[in-house]
């Protein structure tokens, strides 16, 4: 049995990551949320609701990028005087290079010129994929994946 170098992101660590995330961008005007299915919509939703603003989401399957909610041309949910494209900030749990380079195909993302990729764990990469924390495991376990164990009962 192979042994797999296993990182459990405690949830103090994520809520000052997502916390630093909401930081940055808040002074960003339009600032529009897109999840990357499955793994980042937690995260994702917790973002656009520190940022108060809408939320896309998005998959990838087999290399190609599609769309599950799209809300970024949405004219009811933008303010009145806010910029022609929204500022998209794009959001996985971790770096995978096949998804970004799928996601930057699509036009929401080759028409806007505002937009950024970020990632909690990730590493140095040529899609300018911004990350938290380096990719040193294997294997993550997000607060959202882990079951308490309380009494027995698994909650």
């Amino acid at each position: 049995m192979k042994h797999i170098h296993q990182h459990i992101y405690y949830y103090d660590e994520y809520y000052k990551d997502i916390s630093d995330l909401a930081d940055r961008y808040t002074k960003i005007k339009n600032p529009h949320i897109v999840s990357v299915y499955n793994q980042s919509l937690p995260a994702a939703v917790h973002a656009s609701n520190l940022l108060k603003c809408p939320m896309s989401i998005l998959r990838v399957d087999e290399g190609v990028a599609s769309w599950i909610l799209n809300t970024t041309e949405d004219r009811e949910i933008r303010p009145k005087d806010a910029p022609l494209f929204p500022y998209l900030i794009c959001m996985d749990t971790v770096y995978r290079e096949d998804v970004f380079t799928a996601i930057k195909q699509l036009p929401e993302f080759i028409h806007n010129p505002d937009y950024v990729f970020y990632t909690m764990f990730g590493h140095n990469n040529d899609l300018r994929v911004y990350y938290t924390h380096e990719m040193i495991y294997k294997a993550i376990e997000f607060p959202w994946q882990v079951k308490s164990v309380k009494n027995d009962l698994i909650l």
